[in-house]
């Protein structure tokens, strides 16, 4: 019997329509829910800059436990304040492990592109400030400078200035001083010395802390970064 052209593509359109219902049905339709979280290790979480952060995202299943699927995890990032987010870091599988030196002060979000097993999902806004910190720049094999950063907040002809806890003098006493320049850097050169021969260097009491002292400048106020030892 012959059938009609109409006919035809009515039947066709009935199938289509059966293979949506079926699709929306079947198990790969039905992923599990996930969440999708930041951790950073606390050997690597000093928010100073130039200080290396580990910036670690994975997905938890509703029980706690770890969800690892296929897919693809990426971390975006954008300077606080803008609306547009760009691709930082991407790895394949429902994780992402790196490790960065922070410049400048932005905001991060680990998204997930969701599998068979486990449904798309996006991670909460993590914030990282980056406050006043000192980077050395190799200029030349005999010239190194210290940036002063972020560069967003100028640090132009100002002092910094180190103190020392040491041995078991309970007060602070004053380390060293220098002053930028006006690209917020202090540089010197290096001197080659030769240690004497047959001299023993006697024991000096232990370096108990530090702390350094940035002055209000490029609109950040005053910074002291504070750092303690343990032998």
């Amino acid at each position: 019997m012959r059938i009609t052209r109409a006919f035809a593509v009515l039947v066709a359109a009935l199938l289509m329509a059966a293979g949506t219902l079926v699709g929306a049905n079947s198990p790969a339709s039905a992923a599990t829910p996930i969440t999708v979280k930041f951790e950073a290790p606390a050997y690597a979480t000093s928010t100073g800059y130039g200080d290396y952060y580990g910036l670690y995202a994975y997905a938890y299943k509703a029980d706690g436990t770890k969800a690892y699927g296929d897919g693809t995890m990426t971390v975006y990032t954008k300077p606080i304040g803008s609306g547009t987010w760009t691709p930082l870091y991407s790895n394949s599988g429902s994780y992402l492990i790196e490790g960065f030196e922070l410049a400048e002060s932005a905001e991060y979000k680990a998204v997930y592109s969701g599998d068979k097993t486990y449904a798309a999902a996006e991670s909460a806004v993590l914030t990282i400030n980056v406050h006043r910190g000192i980077k050395y720049i190799g200029k030349s094999p005999r010239k190194v400078c210290a940036q002063v950063g972020p560069l967003s907040a100028p640090y132009k002809n100002k002092p910094v200035t180190t103190y020392y806890k040491i041995g078991k003098k309970k007060g602070w006493q004053k380390g060293w001083t220098f002053r930028t320049n006006k690209k917020s850097q202090h540089c010197y050169k290096i001197t080659k010395t030769k240690a004497p021969k047959g001299v023993k260097v006697p024991k000096g009491p232990k370096l108990k802390a530090s702390k350094t002292v940035f002055v209000k400048s490029g609109g950040m106020k005053k910074y002291v970064d504070v750092q303690h030892y343990t032998y």
